[in-house]
């Protein structure tokens, strides 16, 4: 209903918050590069947050997308992306996530 609508939007944007906290702290330590600060720079023009992601040296990124992220939005951000020469393949993390388990 409206209140876990409510939940789940908040919940996205504390999470593109740290993704954008993250990205300047791997800035910071070196690890960033100018052409993850576009991916970057990309994906807040469509009101999302990105991040390096990987084990290194592939040059990989992710944007996060919340539920209610349009079909035509989703389509004009890989436009945008293809256009910058970066390619995008889009998944769904279906996980429950991290849990605690007490004895």
């Amino acid at each position: 209903g409206k209140q876990q609508d409510g939940a789940m939007e908040e919940i996205y944007s504390i999470l593109q918050e740290l993704f954008a906290m993250n990205q300047h702290l791997l800035n910071a330590i070196g690890v960033g590069h100018p052409a993850l600060d576009r991916v970057c720079d990309i994906a807040s023009q469509f009101g999302l947050s990105a991040k390096l992601t990987g084990g290194g040296g592939g040059g990989c990124a992710i944007a996060l997308m919340p539920p209610d992220f349009s079909g035509s939005k989703l389509a004009a951000a890989k436009a945008a992306f293809s256009e910058a020469e970066f390619d995008c393949w889009e998944t769904v993390i279906g996980s429950r996530g991290v849990s605690q388990h007490c004895l």
